[in-house]
């Protein structure tokens, strides 16, 4: 006898790539990085596998300059230097928030530019990979400013003829917002 049968499978035919983004810290920005973890945004149209991370000192530059968290900072080529983000899990879902907390204490160096970078994966066969990445760069600003008044002087006075204070605000970064 022939017992054939009939088989069937249902699959979703996935060719668009994912995207992230970062939520904190803000491009272009001075950070002490007191207010919280790195963290993000990856969605996809049908199904998530992971959102990677890259963290590079831009002020060594190089290949070599990247980090992990391994505890080998920031010493690893670049290329290869991705790894998870943490926070929420991204897998099997259209969207999800991550996060990355640099651990205590930081390992990040005064004065120095850092680049995060983030990219999404999803969970098709073969991968769709985020095309365009999304970075942002911050500086690490762990200065102090400092302010000094000038009018009136040390010891001196005010009065009706000297009406106003005056000084002088600087700050070795980051500048002095007010």
């Amino acid at each position: 006898g022939d017992y054939g049968g009939y088989y069937s499978s249902t699959f979703t035919f996935d060719n668009v790539a994912p995207q992230s983004g970062i939520t904190f810290p803000l491009d272009s920005s001075f950070q002490t990085l007191t207010a919280g973890p790195i963290t993000g945004n990856a969605i996809d149209n049908v199904q998530l596998s992971t959102d990677s991370l890259n963290i590079k000192d831009n002020t060594v530059g190089g290949t070599n300059a990247c980090f992990l968290p391994n505890g080998s900072g920031f010493t690893n080529n670049c290329a290869l230097a991705w790894f998870p983000a943490q926070g929420n899990a991204c897998t099997g879902v259209k969207n999800c928030a991550w996060s990355f907390n640099l651990g205590s204490p930081l390992l990040l160096t005064r004065n120095h530019q850092y680049i995060v970078t983030s990219s999404a994966t999803d969970a098709a066969l073969p991968a769709n990979v985020q095309i365009a990445r999304s970075s942002a760069a911050f500086v690490y600003d762990i200065g102090i400013p400092t302010a000094t008044f000038t009018v009136p002087g040390n010891g001196g006075y005010l009065n009706q003829y000297v009406t106003s204070i005056g000084g002088v605000a600087t700050d070795d970064n980051s500048g002095v917002a007010s």
